[in-house]
């Protein structure tokens, strides 16, 4: 079934409330979806818009949709509920702390075996190997 092409209301807003919301977007996502209609109210074709943002055109129109509903704040993405994080915000520290200095557990470096054991055996934290792995990641790299 061929998708309809709706385009954005330009009464949503100025072109330079547009331009400021791009800017100042929270995410990547929002700024691309709001890069999306800024480039649809500039006449390029949709399916080239659609293109050039990777998505489907079924997906731009579901913007154009938002947009035209409720404007920039349509297009925003705001914070998801989710499944409750393994390692709890007051341990973060200890175990950063436990990667930094090895020696406070008394061991010499870590593995993520020995590391993912430690924290599964003797500080009880029911965490997989996968978590602590990303954890450490995002902590050494993040």
């Amino acid at each position: 079934m061929p998708v309809s092409k709706t385009l954005p209301n330009p009464e949503n807003c100025k072109p330079e409330e547009l331009r400021l919301a791009i800017t100042t977007a929270p995410t990547m996502r929002s700024r691309d979806r709001l890069y999306a209609i800024n480039a649809l109210m500039l006449e390029m074709d949709f399916s080239q818009v659609a293109k050039l943002f990777a998505v489907s055109e079924r997906t731009l129109t579901r913007w154009v949709h938002a947009w035209n509903q409720a404007g920039i704040d349509g297009l925003i993405e705001h914070a998801r509920s989710g499944r409750p994080r393994k390692i709890p915000q007051d341990r973060v520290s200890q175990i950063v702390n436990l990667v930094e200095q090895p020696g406070l557990a008394d061991q010499h470096h870590w593995t993520g075996v020995k590391l993912h054991g430690y924290l599964r055996d003797e500080l009880k934290l029911p965490v997989a190997y996968s978590t602590v792995m990303r954890f450490c990641t995002i902590k050494a790299f993040g």
